[in-house]
């Protein structure tokens, strides 16, 4: 007899929403890994310049962002077996690990990541995402303090993360954002084609 498959597999074949979400978290997770781990095309010396991979990952992570904030949802209103209870608690996990990895407290990084999703598609290359960006500037709640969030220093700081630089030299939380990428990824599974007498959710 052949063994029924449970957990997230199980949800993705029979909740179409699910295994769209579950197969973008996969393929942006796999996307912005790559970005994480390739060298970075600067011009000799200059550490603080703006490069087409910085806008594209950037890209990539807001995607992302979005299928991660919206899964759970979907998840919780779905799973009943104890597997996908289980790989529910560890994408959690693998959620906060990527989270606390990123050069951002978690107000910064919403602010960011909206921040970043104001600016006009146009406006997203590397010839002119930096400038729009250093031009925002909010005073938001960080930690239960009012403090002001500046986007030039956020941009400084992804930039230096990136390039494993100034404060972030030694650190290694690149690479932990990147196995933790790698965990998000594997979570999911490329959605087996639908038997026929299979019930199946939008």
């Amino acid at each position: 007899m052949t063994q029924q498959p449970q957990g997230f597999e199980r949800i993705q074949q029979v909740n179409k929403t699910f295994a769209t979400y579950g197969q973008n978290i996969a393929l942006n997770a796999g996307y912005f890994d790559g970005y994480l781990s390739g060298e970075i095309a600067r011009p000799e010396g200059d550490l603080s310049s703006w490069t087409d991979d910085d806008s594209q990952a950037l890209s990539i992570w807001s995607e992302l962002e979005y299928d991660l904030e919206n899964l759970p949802v979907i998840v919780t209103d779905s799973s009943e077996d104890n597997k996908a209870n289980a790989q529910l608690d560890e994408f959690f996990g693998l959620c906060h690990t990527f989270h606390t990895a990123l050069p951002f407290s978690e107000a910064e990084r919403v602010w960011f990541l909206k921040t970043y999703q104001r600016v006009e598609p146009p406006m997203k290359s590397q010839d002119h995402l930096p400038r729009i960006m250093g031009h925002y500037e909010e005073r938001i709640v960080i930690a239960g303090l009012r403090q002001v969030v500046s986007g030039r220093e956020l941009t400084r700081r992804w930039l230096a993360w990136r390039g494993e630089t100034d404060e972030y030299a030694g650190q290694d939380t690149l690479d932990v954002a990147r196995s933790a990428l790698g965990g998000l990824a594997g979570l999911f599974t490329v959605a087996e084609p639908l038997q026929a007498d299979t019930p199946t959710v939008e």
